[in-house]
């Protein structure tokens, strides 16, 4: 296990992903600076904008898919109506 230290901050990250040292140190020392720039930038760090990008990205696709099942609902409808004025014009005709 590895313990990487900040101590300006008062930062611990530890890390145990794999089995060798200089993998932990580096797996560490990644962890570190996300942490690290979490603290320093806030909604600015880059964790934080990607988070942003991905909401925003979710939110339009959700709203493109309301729009599709609402354009879909509306086209059944009208089918449904057109084949009930055909049924009355079959009818009118005998």
């Amino acid at each position: 296990m590895i313990i990487v230290f900040y101590t300006f901050v008062g930062i611990v990250q530890k890390c145990h992903t794999a089995r060798e040292l200089d993998t932990n140190r580096k797996n560490a020392r990644k962890m570190l600076i996300e942490k690290l720039d979490d603290h320093f930038n806030g909604e600015m760090s880059v964790k934080a904008q990607i988070e942003r990008a991905l909401m925003k990205k979710s939110k339009e696709s959700a709203l493109k898919r309301k729009k599709v099942q609402e354009t879909k609902k509306n086209y059944k409808e009208f089918v449904a109506s057109r084949e009930n004025l055909e049924k009355l014009e079959n009818r009118e005709e005998k």
